[in-house]
């Protein structure tokens, strides 16, 4: 009877090279293009890119159609305004009522289920309804979100923030009351959701000044988290 033969030796090399060319040819890949181009301001690249992607799982078809929402908001930013037309009328709106409720049921999915596209829709579904919209987190009971949302609502009882001034040019301050927390973090987003700068708050009461003179100019949103928990998200207004 004849022994098996463990002595083949694997060729890492190929290995690893088999792995990248199987993930360029994924979602995985495609979604990271999207996300590069749309890092790039390439909006156009990145509507061609989006239009050819076929979902294979409900993640997916999130991230597709919150794509093709970000495109056309971002679009209906550029237009020019009609001066001519009547006060609070010179646009039409930017989302029809079918795109509304896709992009409403969308924010209102559970983060933990369907991780970074939530965050995008939340971003932009603000951005487009122009306020704060507080999103209930739609988890089924194995993510244990009740006992998470009900320790949040205590927090932000205790804490208390402002920023200004807001509009800025980049530079601004944040004033900070933490109550009974001895840190916290500021997050700063941009309108497709992505994190662009991250502070440590690091003291119970206090101010921190927040430097991003590099940004462009538009709207952004911020979270302050205390213990990982969202106790505040609110506007900025960035504006040379």
């Amino acid at each position: 009877m004849g022994s098996k033969d463990n002595t083949k030796s694997i060729d890492a090399t190929q290995t690893l090279n088999e792995f990248y060319n199987d993930n360029q040819n994924s979602n995985y890949q495609t979604i990271i293009n999207i996300n590069d181009a749309f890092a790039n301001a390439d909006y156009q690249t990145a509507q061609t890119i989006n239009s050819n992607l076929t979902s294979n799982n409900l993640i997916e078809a999130y991230q597709k159609r919150v794509n093709e929402l970000l495109i056309k908001y971002i679009s209906y930013q550029a237009q020019p305004i009609d001066t001519n037309a009547a006060p609070f009328t010179n646009k039409a709106p930017v989302l029809d009522a079918t795109e509304l409720a896709d992009l409403y049921t969308i924010a209102n999915s559970c983060f933990d289920k369907y991780g970074h596209v939530i965050t995008q829709a939340r971003v932009l579904m603000n951005n487009v309804s122009n306020t704060l919209i507080e999103f209930e987190e739609n988890c089924t009971p194995e993510f244990n979100q009740r006992k998470a949302v009900t320790k949040s609502n205590k927090l932000s009882s205790t804490v208390w923030t402002v920023i200004y001034p807001n509009p800025n040019n980049g530079d601004m301050r944040l004033d900070y009351k933490l109550g009974g927390y001895a840190k916290a973090e500021f997050k700063l987003f941009d309108v497709t959701g992505k994190l662009v700068s991250k502070y440590d708050i690091v003291s119970n009461e206090g101010s921190i000044d927040i430097n991003e003179q590099n940004l462009n100019n538009g709207v952004y949103f911020y979270r302050i988290l205390v213990e990982e928990k969202t106790i505040k998200i609110d506007k900025i207004v960035i504006i040379k």
